[in-house]
């Protein structure tokens, strides 16, 4: 990765930067005027009329970037239904990158990002053992968009304090320092595990990541205050029970619809006693899915895999499973604890990431 520093006519520094390889996280919809994980982004383009729908315009999310220069972010597949193996793959799930051409500030945020992951991935070093590549694979998802915590809890509103970047103002340091200081600070966060998102589609994409390179049981996730592994948190219906603490419970469904009801039933059945297994399912109305953006992308999705591709799902929910004496059912906050995707197979669906050395054990 190469940096590359000067400054326009009107005597305004700015950098571009070459060969970054590590995915955006964020970036800000003109069209919108609003800041955005890249699964908000897609599922306010599919909220749109489908004879209005058009492709959104995204910026920098660095404010002070953005105002100096306006420097274009590209969001790609952000505007394709994406099947649930493809959510493992970074070049066809979607995601935010780069414009080399594109300006951005001295002490950008995503430069400052950018420089700090790709020194988190040097430190890694060079691999020497099978150990040490897992190891080093860890390390490099890290240093790319690997999440360390989903926030399920209210953002609080309130007065922020003076940041970094207000402290140090250009009429005390030179931008290198600045620049130098903000990267520092930077690394230091990303060391302590400190990237977070509240949207669970970040979540699950994530995990089919840590999956695909089979990381996801030694890769942790924090969800209200308790750490387990990837690997803990997502669990197919497949050993699914009755649980009092909650889980990402995953696995293939059926779509049927019904008048203004849509029922997503689980393959899998779960026992309610010893001898009693009894379907598991979800039904959302289609009020409920267009009363948000992620409703009205999901709501897409539904009527397509009806359409096109038999009423196949994979199908995650974050939540707990209750048992009563005949039936079960999830306790949820709603749709936002819901993932749908376009089944890729109806047999195969996505992994679950462990290490181990038979490959046939790792498929769901």
């Amino acid at each position: 990765m190469r940096l590359e520093a000067t400054s326009d006519d009107n005597g305004r520094e700015f950098v571009r930067l070459h060969g970054a390889e590590h995915q955006i996280e964020r970036a800000h919809c003109v069209d919108l005027n609003e800041t955005l994980e890249i699964f908000g982004a897609r599922n306010a383009f599919w909220a749109q009329a489908p004879d209005t729908r058009r492709r959104f315009r995204f910026e920098c999310p660095d404010d002070e970037c953005r105002e100096l220069f306006h420097p274009t972010i590209a969001g790609v597949n952000y505007d394709k239904l994406v099947n649930d193996r493809d959510l493992g793959n970074h070049l066809r799930a979607p995601h935010f990158r780069w414009i080399e051409a594109a300006a951005h500030s001295a002490t950008c945020e995503l430069v400052v990002d950018a420089l700090a992951r790709a020194e988190v991935a040097k430190e890694a070093g060079p691999v020497a053992s099978p150990d040490d590549a897992l190891g080093q694979r860890l390390t490099t998802y890290k240093a790319t968009d690997y999440v360390d915590v989903f926030v399920i809890e209210l953002p609080k509103r309130g007065a922020k304090g003076p940041t970094s970047r207000d402290l140090l103002s250009p009429g005390r340091v030179s931008s290198f320092e600045r620049r130098r200081t903000l990267v520092v600070e930077r690394r230091a966060a990303l060391r302590a595990n400190l990237t977070e998102s509240r949207v669970l589609q970040s979540i699950v994409s994530c995990h089919q990541r840590l999956a695909a390179a089979r990381v996801a049981d030694k890769a942790k996730l924090r969800i209200g205050g308790v750490w387990r592994t990837y690997y803990e948190w997502f669990c197919p219906m497949g050993r699914a029970a009755a649980q009092d603490e909650n889980r990402i419970w995953y696995g293939g469904a059926s779509v049927r619809k019904y008048g203004e009801r849509y029922s997503v039933r689980f393959y899998d059945r779960i026992a309610v006693s010893v001898d009693r297994l009894v379907p598991l399912g979800i039904v959302v109305t289609t009020a409920e899915l267009d009363a948000s953006r992620d409703g009205r992308y999901y709501r897409e999705v539904l009527d397509q895999v009806l359409a096109t591709r038999g009423g196949y799902v994979t199908c995650w929910v974050y939540g707990r499973i209750v048992l009563s004496s005949d039936s079960a059912r999830f306790e949820t906050r709603g749709i936002s604890d819901m993932v749908f995707a376009p089944r890729a197979s109806r047999r195969e669906g996505p992994l679950d990431g462990r290490t181990s050395k038979n490959p046939e054990k790792d498929k769901r």
